[in-house]
């Protein structure tokens, strides 16, 4: 094995102290996306327009003229989200149209 020299130990350690502190500068983050559950939708049905609800808040969600026109407008407000409804609600509803 071979003697270093001084300058040799200190091209040595600013090479690695360079290395480590590359690496502590460098932002290592993952995201993981967490899906959300899926929101509840309260149907209601006033004067020939269909209004959708979050049933958890009762936030406003869309309205429409039909039950399928709503459901076009609340994926267009909200296209990563998932909904779910009351199959009654949902049967109570499509059979007035």
């Amino acid at each position: 094995m071979e003697n270093f020299s001084w300058f040799e130990y200190l091209i040595t350690f600013i090479v690695i102290y360079a290395f480590i502190y590359r690496l502590r500068k460098t932002d290592i983050t993952y995201e993981a996306k967490i899906p959300s559950p899926p929101i509840e939708v309260k149907i209601e049905t006033i004067q020939n327009q269909i209004y959708l609800w979050n049933k958890a808040t009762n936030d406003f969600l869309a309205q429409g003229e039909t039950f399928e026109k709503a459901v076009r407008i609340l994926e267009t407000r909200f296209p990563d989200t998932k909904f779910v409804m009351n199959k009654e609600e949902y049967q109570k509803t499509t059979s007035k149209q």
